[in-house]
């Protein structure tokens, strides 16, 4: 099967993985063959090291329990230092309960689904383990503007056709109101995770929160949504690569992404997990990208900077965790 089938049908199995947790599992399964008993933390990250590849230790804990939550590693908590495990069986093993989960839940709406269906069906476990170690992420890119449907669609082509492609000192706007962030408690995942590795690795990344009526309900919203991601984005944005703006009133504007000033992303619902967006080119649609490019730069060059203080105390925790 060929890295794009692969990768497709990995997200048909419902196993979020970034370009990171890949990186680590890879690291990992190198140092395990050679110690089957476990990997410790400091033997992972020198590993990395040695790789040429820069993660700081919050990155690869987190990285860590991403790749735990889906049973492709096994944790030791008993041992002192905390051993991590991992095999290609272990992976098989954790692929093969999601591969059979998968047709079981396809199985319930057969008629709809049955060429989907046929395509899990007729995949071997071998196939699914391989695509673990295709480093290679991406997609056949999608050459003309068109409308998105499908929650999973929408989050597939935001981050294959705008976090993957962005390099570093490339531009990503992202303008949303508050409630669309408001997911009823639950907290940030893998698309938040992507945008902010992009951050991490150079790319400028300007947004706009539109506040709610309710103005006193947001840090809340925002506490939440951000969750266990806090540390990973503190870290980033001493960076200085984030630029949050708030317009300081609710107002009616749209909700899109874009990639500097060629691609928009353009929702078509304020819902957390939109199911419609418009993908629109510049080839294509020249003046709505113009139009929605310039009302972003309006809105955030008089809105309010709500980074320069979050830094400030980010940079006071740091430099008090240094000295402590």
């Amino acid at each position: 099967m060929s890295g794009k089938g692969s990768l497709d049908l990995f997200e048909k199995l419902g196993v979020d993985m970034t370009s990171r947790d890949i990186q680590v599992l890879k690291a990992l399964t190198e140092v395990a063959s050679e110690n089957p008993e476990g990997v410790t933390y400091a033997d992972l990250s020198n590993h990395l090291t040695e790789q040429g590849i820069k993660l700081s230790k919050v990155w690869i804990y987190k990285c860590l329990s991403r790749l735990e939550s889906v049973d492709f590693i096994i944790t030791e908590r008993i041992s002192n230092p905390r051993m991590y495990m991992t095999s290609q069986r272990i992976i098989a093993d954790a692929l093969e309960k999601k591969r059979k989960a998968k047709i079981d839940e396809l199985k319930s709406d057969r008629e709809e689904v049955s060429a989907e269906l046929e395509m899990v069906k007729g995949t071997s476990v071998e196939d699914l383990t391989m695509m673990v170690y295709d480093t290679i992420v991406g997609s056949v890119p999608i050459d003309s503007s068109t409308v998105i449907e499908g929650v999973e669609n929408v989050r597939s082509i935001l981050i294959k056709e705008f976090f993957q492609k962005a390099q570093p000192g490339d531009i990503i706007r992202l303008m949303a109101p508050t409630q669309a962030i408001d997911r009823g408690g639950e907290t940030s995942g893998v698309t938040e995770m992507e945008l902010l590795m992009k951050a991490a690795e150079g790319i400028k990344l300007r947004t706009i929160l539109i506040p709610t009526l309710d103005a006193s309900r947001d840090p809340g919203i925002l506490g939440t949504y951000i969750g266990d991601l806090k540390e990973i984005l503190i870290e980033t944005l001493l960076g200085g690569n984030i630029e949050i703006r708030n317009p300081g009133t609710p107002i009616k504007t749209y909700r899109m992404v874009s990639l500097n000033n060629d691609v928009m992303l353009l929702y078509l619902t304020h819902a957390p997990a939109s199911d419609m967006a418009a993908l629109v080119r510049r080839e294509d649609n020249p003046g709505l990208l113009d139009d929605a490019l310039n009302t972003f730069d309006r809105i955030f060059d008089n809105g309010i900077d709500m980074i320069s203080m979050i830094r400030k105390l980010a940079e006071k925790a740091q430099t008090d965790r240094t000295y402590s």
